[in-house]
């Protein structure tokens, strides 16, 4: 029931109004009706204040009408209404065409009408409609009360909001996960469930957000807390601007039900699936209490440095989970035992992954805990035997040491395998820690690897298709070995001296000099470029 100049002119209980300029701008809001007898009155007029006039003032001086046309439009009236037939028998030619240009609705008032008349309708009806207005913000947060204290779901509360206010709404975690969602009938978004890269707006700013490719606005308002937001897809003819103040009122109610679900959580034990479940169920959602919640249920010591390895089958599960199991708890144990930093060793797995988490002291460099890594995974290729060992792809992780980075560790672990197992197809154990270099190229944008390429290996690439040679093979055996020119040339299956023939042209090729460090720090960087592309 908004307050319009169609409602004004169409609707309302006053008669033989007309828009004489600027028509198409019938749906213009009026929220309040001011009155113009001194030219002075312009600088305190308010945005979409609809202004009456008689005319006086003006009725003589073309440049006048003109002018005041101009200001009013620039303070952003709903509407210029001028009473005929006392001073004017019609609105000025010159207001009409300056009215039109500008963009003002010109409003011609019978003469009958006093302006008290036009303005205790106006205000009634705005009276009326901030009363309405009220009473239905109290029924919506009343209806999220009940259903807060009724234990009904989410989203019940958010489908609360979309019928209150006609729009689909979303519930984003602080790191842009979509918690939840309701949707107006036929508005349903599809590929919203994670948005990346995601800075958590203020409350009551409009941000864009990707939808299945296409790009949405949406109004904001933040939920106490730190759980995130709500998020209302925009809709000119509709905004919620003006209803910032109750939405922040709902915006509690949601804050809440999203905590009292999570103290359910905790106070249940609930924790499907073991340990493991910290591991994969939207882990950069969890609060540090709760991650100490699940530790202290599984007897993890959390205050260790930690550093996790993972198992995942080459295909899509594993046949026999506990034939795994029970060798990398022999050789997890015997490392343990040892006069050496590994104190004790944490072991969770299911038919997709396996975790194996050591533990030290803190004390304990990251190196040194690397290294029992190394140890632990050639002891357990030895129990395995080379088949089965063959058959798995193992990543291991970065030391870590604080809470709020446990939930993390498998997938940092399964990135890294991700990102590597393409790069080397032969391998299936990979380091994050000795990966960096791709690690950092992967975050690169595709154009700007390709430059890379371009400037580095590009024409050993061009010259062995053109002429059937394997440059760029014998580039990457000699980094491999280390710059060891007799390994280099045993793996390729050449004379040594074929190979520092084939370094000469190479050097020739690239205009480089591989004395300088420079010159092999970027040829490495094509190198791994040249890999990652394929």
């Amino acid at each position: 029931m908004s307050t319009t100049l169609r409602w004004l002119i169409e609707s309302s209980s006053l008669e033989n109004l007309h828009c004489v300029a600027c028509s198409d701008k019938l749906d213009t809001p009026i929220s309040s009706v001011n009155v113009l007898d001194n030219l002075d009155v312009v600088k305190w007029i308010k945005p979409n204040e609809l202004v009456l006039s008689s005319g006086y003032l003006f009725m003589d001086d073309e440049s006048l009408q003109r002018q005041l046309v101009q200001e009013l439009h620039q303070v952003g009236c709903s509407a210029l209404g001028i009473k005929t037939r006392r001073f004017f028998q019609t609105i000025p030619e010159a207001m009409l065409q300056e009215a039109e240009r500008v963009g003002l609705p010109l409003l011609e008032l019978p003469f009958f009408y006093s302006f008290s008349d036009i303005s205790r309708v106006v205000f009634q009806r705005l009276f009326l409609q901030s009363s309405y207005r009220a009473r239905s913000e109290q029924r919506l947060l009343m209806a999220l009360s009940n259903a807060l204290f009724s234990g009904a779901g989410l989203s019940h509360m958010l489908q609360c909001l979309v019928q209150q206010y006609r729009t689909s709404v979303l519930l984003l975690s602080r790191s842009g996960t979509c918690l939840d969602a309701a949707y107006t009938s036929g508005t349903e978004l599809r590929g919203m469930e994670r948005f990346h890269p995601f800075a958590m707006p203020a409350s009551g700013e409009t941000i864009s957000l990707s939808c299945a490719g296409r790009q949405h606005l949406f109004f904001c308002v933040t939920l106490p807390g730190g759980y995130g937001g709500l998020f209302f897809l925009e809709d000119p003819a509709n905004s919620l601007r003006g209803a910032l103040t109750t939405l922040q009122h709902a915006a509690v109610l949601i804050s809440l039900k999203l905590e009292q679900t999570r103290l359910q959580r905790l106070s249940s034990g609930e924790c499907e699936g073991g340990f493991l479940s910290l591991l994969t169920d939207a882990a950069e959602d969890l609060a540090d209490e709760e991650i100490l919640h699940i530790c202290h249920l599984h007897h993890f010591d959390y205050q260790k440095k930690r550093l996790c390895i993972a198992l995942f089958p080459k295909d899509a599960a594993f046949s026999d989970p506990s034939s795994l199991s029970a060798p990398l708890h022999t050789v997890a144990e015997a490392l343990c035992r040892r006069a050496g930093p590994v104190q004790s060793h944490f072991l969770c797995m299911d038919a997709h992954q396996c975790c194996l988490f050591l533990l030290c002291d803190a004390s304990v460099s990251n190196p040194e805990l690397l290294a029992q890594a190394r140890v632990l995974i050639r002891s357990f290729q030895d129990q395995l035997g080379e088949g089965a060992f063959t058959q798995l792809r193992i990543g291991v992780g970065h030391c870590h040491q604080s809470v709020s980075s446990i939930p993390h560790a498998l997938k940092e672990c399964a990135d890294v395998v991700h990102l590597m197992l393409p790069v080397f197809p032969d391998r299936n154990v990979f380091f994050a820690s000795t990966n960096t270099i791709y690690h950092l190229l992967n975050q690169l944008p595709p154009a700007e690897l390709r430059r890379i390429y371009l400037n580095t290996i590009v024409g050993l690439s061009e010259y062995d298709r053109a002429n059937g040679t394997e440059f760029l093979k014998t580039l990457e055996a000699f980094y491999a070995h280390q710059f060891n020119a007799s390994q280099a040339a045993k793996e390729l299956y050449v004379h040594r001296n074929t190979l520092l023939h084939r370094m000469e042209k190479i050097k020739e090729l690239l205009h480089c000099d591989f004395k300088d460090t420079n010159d092999l720090m970027t040829i490495y960087l094509g190198i791994c470029v040249a890999e990652m592309l394929g």
